[in-house]
C-alpha cells in the first residue's frame, strides 16, 4: 500500500504541472496573411495573434455568409492593438478569416487530451479507488 501511495504521488508530481499548463502558440498577422495559417493546439492551450503589419479584423467563421459568423471572436489587430490571445477549451476546428480581406484565412484545430493524459488520469483514479486489498467492488 505504501508503495502504491508513493507511486501515485510521483505520477501526480510529474503529470499535474505538464497537464495543467497549456502552451501558447503565436500567429503573426501580416498585411498579406497569417503565419502560420493553421494551428493545432490541445484543450487549454492559448493562441496569441501578434500584429506585424497591415490592419485586419479577424472574425471566426468560414465565410462572410456563415450563420455563426463572429460568435466566437471578432477583433481588430493593428499597430495600436498589437496583440490578442484566446484560450481554447472545446475540441473541434475553428475557422476564421480577415473580414476586410477574405482571402486571408486560418484555422485552429483544438484536440482533446492525449491518450497518455487520459491513461494517466485513469490510472490515478483506479489507484485511489483501490484499497489495501485491491480495487473496490461496486
Amino acid at each position: 500500500m505504501r508503495l502504491r501511495l508513493i507511486g501515485a504521488l510521483c505520477v501526480i508530481a510529474l503529470a499535474v504541472p505538464v497537464l495543467a499548463l497549456g502552451e501558447t502558440f503565436q500567429v503573426t498577422v501580416k498585411a498579406d496573411g497569417l503565419d502560420p495559417k493553421d494551428v493545432t493546439v490541445r484543450r487549454g492551450d492559448t493562441v496569441q495573434w501578434v500584429w506585424e503589419s497591415g490592419s485586419h479584423t479577424l472574425v471566426s467563421g468560414e465565410t462572410p455568409d456563415d450563420p455563426d459568423l463572429g460568435k466566437l471572436f471578432e477583433f481588430k489587430l493593428s499597430k495600436s492593438d498589437a496583440t490578442l490571445q484566446m484560450t481554447f477549451n472545446d475540441p473541434g476546428v475553428i475557422h476564421y478569416f480577415a473580414e476586410d480581406q477574405v482571402a486571408i484565412t486560418g484555422s485552429i484545430t483544438v484536440e482533446d487530451a492525449s491518450p497518455v493524459e487520459r491513461a494517466t488520469w485513469s490510472y490515478l483514479k483506479q489507484l485511489f479507488e483501490s484499497g489495501p486489498s485491491g480495487p473496490r467492488r461496486r
